[in-house]
């Protein structure tokens, strides 16, 4: 059995496979540097000393939209990592402060 004859028909469908996936224009690649059209998010960072997890924390964070993705642990600090959704260049759920009674 040789094997390059195998090889040999074998090559060009590969390469002729991974042609179809490349992008026939600039505006189907999003590489680093370049302006991403998906959606965008920002990030809050909780430190906390306490024992367990702290419910009352994550409500509140849960209530102004933030959504827990990470939490890390160290020796003496827990980190809560949030993010929520930008919409249209602002946070989706920004509180604004109320109006002063006059």
């Amino acid at each position: 059995m040789n094997i390059y004859k195998y090889a040999s028909a074998l090559l060009p469908a590969v390469v002729f496979g991974c042609l179809l996936f490349l992008p026939l224009n600039n505006k189907d690649r999003c590489f680093a540097g370049e302006k991403y059209a998906g959606d965008k998010y920002e990030y809050k960072v909780v430190r906390t000393t306490s024992v367990g997890i702290p419910e009352d924390t994550l409500n509140a964070e849960g209530e102004d939209g933030w959504e827990l993705v990470i939490l890390h642990q160290d020796n003496r600090f827990k980190y809560f990592i949030f993010k929520r959704k930008i919409i249209d260049n602002t946070a989706v759920n920004k509180i604004t402060p109320a109006p002063s009674k006059q």
